[in-house]
């Protein structure tokens, strides 16, 4: 194993909770990590159901990273899916008086260098670029419960999305504002 990687084409979910850090000092850490692991393992199966590969879990975020054919597709239908889902979870956890714990979501597409990165004694084997650091921004960017992708990504795309107009947003290091939109579920199919 050596250090180094090779040029892919891949699209990229980040998935981060809100509120987190209020929320955890009002608990116990057992806590934290048993409703954390919840809501990483719900994301998780969504992920993998969609074809993608968790690259990490950082605290409280997922990145997340989808390849082949339809990747955008299938990453922005796996966010929707996760929204969807968390709402029903977070309704149920409201109805045993638990505390719901939301997530905003950020998704983006483009080349990467994908391999080991790291030391000669500890390395871990991910994507780094330009599109990662822009998928992790747009997550920030999100609001609880909101998906936020870039309009490249969406022209990508072949499913039919609802979508909300986003005013674009001044990224730090980026000289021209990103144009973005909200993904706000799928389109509903006209009955026949």
């Amino acid at each position: 194993m050596k250090l180094g990687g090779s040029r892919q084409d891949s699209a990229f979910f980040f998935s981060d909770v809100r509120g987190f850090t209020a929320w955890s000092e009002k608990t116990t850490p057992e806590n934290v990590v048993t409703v954390l692991n919840e809501y990483l393992d719900l994301q998780t199966q969504i992920i993998k159901r969609f074809g993608g590969d968790i690259d990490k879990y950082v605290g409280d975020e997922i990145m997340a990273v989808f390849t082949g054919d339809d990747k955008e597709d299938r990453c922005l239908q796996a966010a929707v899916a996760v929204i969807d889902e968390l709402k029903r979870y977070n309704d149920e956890r409201v109805a045993r008086k638990e505390t719901a714990l939301n997530v905003g979501i950020g998704c983006h597409c483009g080349e990467v260098v994908v391999g080991n990165m790291g030391s000669h004694d500890r390395m871990d084997f991910t994507a780094i670029g330009d599109v990662v650091n822009l998928s992790a921004r747009l997550c920030s960017a999100a609001e609880a419960l909101q998906i936020v992708t870039t309009k490249h990504m969406l022209g990508l795309t072949k499913t039919p999305f609802r979508l909300r107009e986003l005013e674009p947003i001044k990224v730090k290091g980026k000289e021209k504002p990103i144009e973005i939109v909200g993904i706000v579920g799928l389109e509903e199919k006209a009955p026949k």
